[in-house]
């Protein structure tokens, strides 16, 4: 897997947009070394309290096909502090 690319908004206590987004790994997932990654979202206006970041596109590329993780990959939302996390499923 390669070309990890996850698009996020963050919204603040009213569910209004505050900053956008895109995290890229290039590559993830080779061995058991690389099946986490580990990102930053280090900005001012994020110090506000109750803030949820919001995923809103998340695709990668898997055996050279571009692949839309949202769809197509177990994504899961987890318990998080300070932040709450959700994901923008096709599910829904």
């Amino acid at each position: 897997m390669s070309d990890v690319k996850i698009y996020y908004q963050v919204l603040n206590e009213v569910a209004d947009p505050i900053d956008n987004g895109m995290f890229l790994i290039e590559h993830f997932g080779y061995s058991t070394a690389s099946r986490f990654e580990r990102v930053y979202l280090e900005k001012e206006a994020l110090c506000e309290e109750a803030l949820t970041l919001k995923i809103t596109k998340a695709t990668a590329v898997i055996n050279d096909k571009k692949v839309d993780l949202i769809q197509f990959a177990d994504l899961r939302e987890e318990k998080f502090k300070p932040m709450k996390i959700i994901i923008n499923s096709h599910r829904n």
